[in-house]
């Protein structure tokens, strides 16, 4: 079997997939927690130290199962921000700036004219060149938060609300109309109160998870001293621990488990797609890796190839496409493609190990990184048309 990862197709859309989601982090933490974590009284906020009647006032608490502990879970969420830990609000003095401004001119200033065309040339068609602040309180809401709609699923309408918060978590301008602030609710820590009331070395899973993973690792090394653990804590331990040993690996230590994966770089994300790899020691397989070292510090990079390495050694192989000298120098078996670039190459100029490239004479690449020949500087932001002449510009490999 062959797995491709390439970076155009390596994109992640949806907001709920998480870092620690994606590498199972957030699935054994919250086992972790449910298992080991130091509750509190729900009733007076007593610690219960060791059992679960609180000394205090006699309450009797149970334990959360783990899905309490997700941000994702219906049970474990926030409520209020829906497990997000993002709360986004309404500046009606970025928005109606003006009390004089019409329906329609509020809706041009948004930039959200268009989409609001049926309504306002429907059911608010009365409305289009009322001032805003004149609106009926109904016709106020509908715009601004929707109303429910039953078909042909239940649903909020077409809102200002809506559009303009999807546009912020585009990253799109919004000139102040809306704000994305932590939740006041959770105050960004995505999961709700129950299980913020579960503590591990005096940090709730929401902490745990806004750590970085670097911070995370030493958090969990020094567990141990401060709590008192049953064997199956510190096997859930050493499971997150080997997770985030691979992801320091590859240059992700900065990375934190609530980070979103839509957010990161095509780069990163073929390098958490490497390090679960890893953890699953699967064998007979084909990878098929596009520039993983894109991005990252020379240091990082041997830090890189030796999990790549390692991949290999678990009894699989490993193609990997490209242009960085130590990753090429690092292959058992080197392809180049040529003679130049474009419509002048196509064809395998060289096949076999590093040595023998560096001494092929019909190799641009070879040429270049044997010193026989200098590669020449190309200028920043210089996109010249692929010929025979500029060719000797670019490498492939």
């Amino acid at each position: 079997p062959t797995v491709a990862v390439q970076q155009a197709i390596i994109r992640q859309s949806n907001p709920r997939s998480l870092v620690g989601t994606k590498t199972k982090i957030l699935a054994y933490l919250g086992m972790l927690y449910a298992r080991e974590g130091r509750m509190v009284c729900s009733m007076c906020g007593t610690s219960l130290d060791g059992g679960l009647v609180c000394t205090g006032c006699g309450n009797v608490e149970e334990r959360l199962e783990s899905n309490y502990f997700s941000p994702n879970s219906p049970s474990g969420m926030c409520l209020k921000c829906e497990g997000r830990g993002l709360h986004f609000e309404l500046v009606m003095e970025a928005l109606v700036p003006d009390p004089s401004l019409t329906l329609h001119q509020v809706l041009a200033r948004a930039g959200v004219a268009s989409s609001f065309r049926h309504l306002t040339k429907g059911r608010l068609k009365a409305y289009v060149d009322t001032p805003f602040s004149e609106l009926p309180e109904e016709a106020r809401q509908h715009i601004l938060y929707g109303v429910q709609v039953q078909s042909p699923y239940p649903r909020r309408s077409l809102c200002l609300y809506s559009r303009l918060r999807y546009l912020l978590s585009k990253g799109q301008d919004v000139d102040g109309m809306m704000v994305m602030k932590a939740c006041p609710r959770c105050r960004g820590y995505r999961v709700g109160e129950a299980a913020r009331r579960v503590t591990l070395g005096g940090k709730h899973i929401g902490q745990a998870g806004c750590m970085t993973i670097a911070e995370l690792q030493a958090f969990l090394k020094g567990l141990p001293e401060h709590e008192r653990l049953s064997p199956m804590g510190h096997n859930l331990i050493k499971e997150v621990l080997q997770k985030t040993h691979y992801l320091l690996q590859v240059g992700l230590g900065h990375l934190t488990p609530y980070r979103q994966m839509p957010t990161l770089s095509g780069g990163e994300i073929q390098r958490i797609f490497l390090t679960s790899h890893l953890d699953s020691k699967m064998d007979s397989l084909i990878y098929v890796l596009d520039e993983p070292t894109v991005g990252l510090h020379e240091i990082e990079k041997g830090d890189l190839l030796e999990q790549i390495e390692a991949l290999k050694c678990l009894g699989n192989s490993v193609i990997v496409v490209e242009h960085d000298r130590n990753t090429i120098g690092r292959a058992q078996h080197v392809i180049d493609f040529g003679p130049l670039a474009g419509t002048g190459g196509g064809q395998i100029v060289y096949e076999g190990d590093y040595a023998g490239l560096l001494k092929c004479e019909a190799s641009l690449t070879g040429q270049c990184l044997s010193g026989r020949r200098a590669a020449p500087c190309k200028a920043p932001h210089e996109y010249a048309p692929v010929n025979a002449e500029n060719a000797r510009l670019t490498l492939h490999h």
